[in-house]
């Protein structure tokens, strides 16, 4: 199995030499001798970006920070897999970042142990996405116990980047705020009302 995979990676950089070397000769320069060290070096590439690309990893994507602050430039890119369900490594990294944790009220569970949901759900109609997609303001960290609730009749999130709305089957409303840099800043008692009577349930 090793040597079928090292064949493979060394054919696809030898016919990559070939190529070169006859583009080169159609416009009449003289190349040096195969030079093993770049054919080595060829070959590491190779299975970098075969890695990468089984791990789902994109090499080229800005580097994203371990702070929730991201650059409009660094969204962009991480937005481009809107269409496709499942997020990549670099926006999970980035929404787990920003969220730190389970984004409903008061829980506190790790966001590397959370689900990254999407608050409007992900919709194709024939074959078209309907709705924002995986884009970084339509994903949070939900606890898989949370998750489930959301699912719910009578519950209901929206996102405002980053912020998080929950309305409950009664009619209260939670704002959810993303936590600090430097630490959890989300406040002890978390805004809320009926929208009946807009008195606070306690």
């Amino acid at each position: 199995m090793a040597q079928s995979i090292f064949d493979a990676i060394n054919d696809n950089v030898l016919t990559a030499q070939a190529s070169v070397k006859a583009a080169h000769a159609d416009a009449a320069l003289v190349l040096p001798a195969r030079d093993e060290r770049r054919v080595g070096a060829q070959r590491a590439d190779e299975v970098v970006d075969l890695l990468a690309t089984a791990l789902g990893v994109d090499l080229w994507a800005p580097k994203v920070a371990q702070s929730a602050f991201l650059t409009a430039d660094q969204i962009a890119h991480l937005d481009q897999g809107a269409g496709t369900y499942r997020p990549s490594e670099a926006m999970k990294r980035a929404v787990r970042n920003r969220d730190k944790h389970c984004r409903f009220p008061g829980c506190r569970r790790p966001a590397r142990y959370c689900d990254l949901d999407h608050s409007i759900p992900f919709v194709k109609v024939g074959g078209k996405l309907v709705g924002p997609g995986t884009v970084y303001v339509n994903l949070g960290c939900l606890c898989r116990f949370h998750h489930q609730i959301k699912q719910l009749p009578g519950w209901h999130l929206e996102q405002d980047h980053g912020r998080f709305i929950w309305t409950t089957p009664t009619g209260m409303r939670f704002i959810v705020h993303p936590p600090g840099d430097e630490g959890d800043e989300e406040p002890a008692d978390f805004p809320s009302y009926h929208p009946a009577d807009d008195i606070p349930p306690y």
